[in-house]
């Protein structure tokens, strides 16, 4: 179910996801493009909060400072398998520790999909077996900030994120029966009051 609190999931390594999934609360920062979840996820970190940062960023600065041509807009499927695996790697180290507070991760493995429908491309069989069986305790998704802007990392049209944040929605609700939270355009301290208040922590 989608719920604003505003009104009130390659086989062994989606099994490798699950099975390192066990030992701390898991809360997932969705959202489109421009949602502020960088600028949010820094807060978490402030309030020593252990934190996953988004893998795509990542790679593509690796790629551009190393001169790598793969990119979510020159080879989309290439692209989100790397996320993909650095993903679970990330989230494998992670979980080695037990950490007093929530873990906060910038995206999940659903998150991947959602770009392959932007693109009228099929969501492999690796990345919908990863999905059914990851597991988290909490989403929260981001509204879209207004004004945005393209630019050399955010290359996509306006309709585009749009569609994309609709993919991301329907994705959580389809694959997860536990509540997706709508966290709306808000300064990031309410922001992070609002995420607060349900996860207890």
């Amino acid at each position: 179910m989608y719920q604003s609190i505003i009104s009130k999931n390659q086989n062994m390594i989606g099994k490798t996801l699950q099975d390192n999934m066990v030992k701390n609360k898991t809360i997932i920062l969705s959202g489109a493009p421009f949602s502020g979840k960088t600028t949010l996820l820094n807060y978490f970190k402030k309030n020593n909060y252990p934190v996953i940062d988004e893998q795509a960023r990542k790679l593509i600065n690796y790629n551009r400072e190393n001169n790598i041509n793969i990119f979510p807009w020159t080879d989309q499927d290439k692209f989100e398998r790397i996320c993909f695996k650095n993903q679970v790697i990330k989230e494998k180290e992670t979980q080695k520790n037990r950490f007093p507070k929530p873990i906060i991760m910038d995206e999940s493995v659903v998150d991947y999909a959602a770009y392959y429908l932007i693109r009228n491309l099929k969501i492999p069989n690796f990345l919908i077996n990863g999905i059914k069986k990851s597991k988290y305790d909490y989403i929260f998704i981001l509204d879209i900030l207004p004004n945005y802007k393209k630019d050399k990392d955010r290359p996509w049209t306006i309709t585009q994120i749009n569609n994309l944040q609709k993919h991301l929605i329907s994705l959580y609700s389809q694959y997860y029966t536990y509540k997706v939270y709508r966290i709306p355009c808000l300064p990031v301290k309410e922001r992070f009051q609002l995420i607060q208040k349900i996860i207890k922590y």
